[in-house]
């Protein structure tokens, strides 16, 4: 049995290139990008459940993106930057075009830095934390 794996070149982030549009342009080069999924639980321990920890189904489902790489001046460096610096909730798309999977939805940029040392190009870090369920489309 041979294991394929997907090729991280490919996990790109993209940003809508304006609302509503459904056209999304890729943010910068980046060198890395990771997808992160969380939930806050909702306990419901009490004397009567004591001595283990009883949790419900539910809670608060996140989903946070971080992104890093070498600024491009492209037009979804420029929209991904002014998104930043506006906080504005806007429309995202994560591709794995090696397996064809997406997720997209609203987020919001959390975080942004911009560096520039003497010996180096321009580059940039960012963390996007959902503002909203991400609608994900597996491969076909």
């Amino acid at each position: 049995d041979i294991m394929t794996f997907a090729k991280g070149s490919g996990f790109v982030l993209q940003i809508e290139s304006s609302a509503g549009s459904g056209t999304f342009v890729t943010v910068g080069c980046q060198r890395s990008t990771s997808n992160a999924t969380s939930v806050e639980g909702i306990d419901v321990t009490s004397k009567c459940s004591m001595p283990h920890r009883v949790m419900i189904e539910g809670g608060v489902r996140s989903n946070d993106i971080t992104v890093s790489g070498l600024y491009d001046n492209s037009a979804g460096q420029i929209l991904f930057e002014a998104a930043a610096n506006s906080g504005a909730i806007t429309n995202f798309r994560l591709l794995t075009p090696d397996t064809n999977d997406e997720r997209e939805g609203p987020y919001q940029i959390s975080g942004y830095t911009k560096t520039g040392e003497h010996t180096d190009a321009v580059g940039f870090d960012a963390t996007l934390v959902s503002a909203g369920a991400p609608t994900d489309t597996p491969a076909s």
